[in-house]
């Protein structure tokens, strides 16, 4: 049987355990899609908990971390989306303490929060690279990754920007400016509570295929997953070789591509492939949801030979119907 580790850990103690070690956030993944108003609802909560509960010495739990452990590294295969906005959100505090005067107070709170970000020195205790982050991203565009690393190494981000990344750390800083304001005493103790009263659960596995288990007898019971994340991670663990991982993740981020730009979700052609399959097999019965569907037979439908072939043909067409985009090569066999 696969060990397990499973511990209780504070923000602060999970986050500041990664030195010399980092996040990473695997390619099979889909990106960072917290917006604006899930970074709000998390904000709320903890102010709420801050003024409320935690006065009473009670803990704010954020849920499960599913993760493989390697070396040097914390694979995350459930829990990205927490993680990559607590970085946002601490590096918000970390930046209006960089404004402030420097007292113990604000002393203190930098060094509690800085190895949360980055290595730090082991003699000085201090920052002295702000390159080394706790935190990459295997699944984010080159041009995402660098705009997640410059917020994080300059504790700035345009107010031009589209991306999640930028937008949602405007709004931790906008909160924690606010917050500062309006009630400066306890800023810097919410700040603490952050740190040590909020709790994640992280489940440590020994091998990614048990972490990938977990991932999908997990969110199989109703996390807010879409049907293609798990069939993106049921093909990855399908495949054995490392280069034909890395050839499919590849793949992956150009279905992703191609959909945004015909305007449809990755669901979207999944659901219109069942349609194809059910023509294919002359099948009239009623209609099944999307997962149960691509589940049967423990996914063989997703692991057979030109599968993704034919769902790439299948989100050019619809790329093309939508926005006039004519794909370079076109398989209209699958139709």
């Amino acid at each position: 049987m696969a060990d397990l580790h499973v511990s209780k850990k504070t923000i602060g103690k999970l986050f500041s355990e990664m030195q010399n070690r980092k996040f990473i956030i695997p390619d099979y993944q889909r990106p960072y899609k917290w917006n604006i108003e899930k970074c709000e609802t998390l904000w709320e909560d903890i102010e709420n908990f801050a003024q409320t509960d935690a006065k009473k010495g009670a803990d704010y739990f954020l849920g499960t971390i599913v993760s493989y452990n390697s070396l040097n590294s914390l694979e995350i295969i459930d829990g990205q989306q927490r993680i990559t906005s607590f970085f946002l959100l601490l590096r918000s505090f970390y930046k209006k303490l960089e404004a402030m005067p420097e007292d113990d107070d604000v002393i203190g709170l930098k060094n509690q929060l800085a190895p949360c970000i980055w290595d730090i020195n082991p003699i000085s205790q201090k920052v002295s690279d702000k390159n080394k982050i706790h935190i990459e991203s295997l699944v984010a565009t080159e041009s995402d990754n660098e705009t997640f690393h410059d917020i994080l190494k300059t504790g700035k981000a345009s107010i031009h920007a589209n991306d999640n990344y930028s937008k949602n750390y405007l709004y931790f800083k906008l909160k924690c400016d606010e917050y500062a304001t309006i009630n400066p005493m306890q800023w810097k103790e919410l700040c603490v509570i952050i740190l040590q009263n909020c709790i994640l659960l992280p489940i440590e596995c020994d091998t990614p295929e048990t972490a990938l288990t977990i991932f999908s007898t997990l969110n199989d019971r109703g996390m807010p997953l879409s049907d293609s994340d798990i069939f993106k991670a049921q093909i990855y663990r399908s495949k054995n070789e490392k280069s034909e991982r890395e050839e499919f993740t590849t793949i992956w981020k150009d279905l992703t591509a191609i959909c945004e730009e015909g305007g449809i979700s990755i669901d979207d052609v999944f659901r219109y492939y069942t349609h194809i399959l059910r023509a294919r097999n002359n099948d009239k019965t009623k209609e099944i949801g999307l997962r149960k569907f691509y589940a049967e037979s423990n996914y063989y439908r997703l692991k057979e030979e030109g599968f993704i072939a034919e769902i790439i043909a299948l989100a050019n067409f619809w790329r093309y119907i939508n926005r006039d985009i004519e794909p370079e090569t076109f398989n209209y066999l699958i139709f």
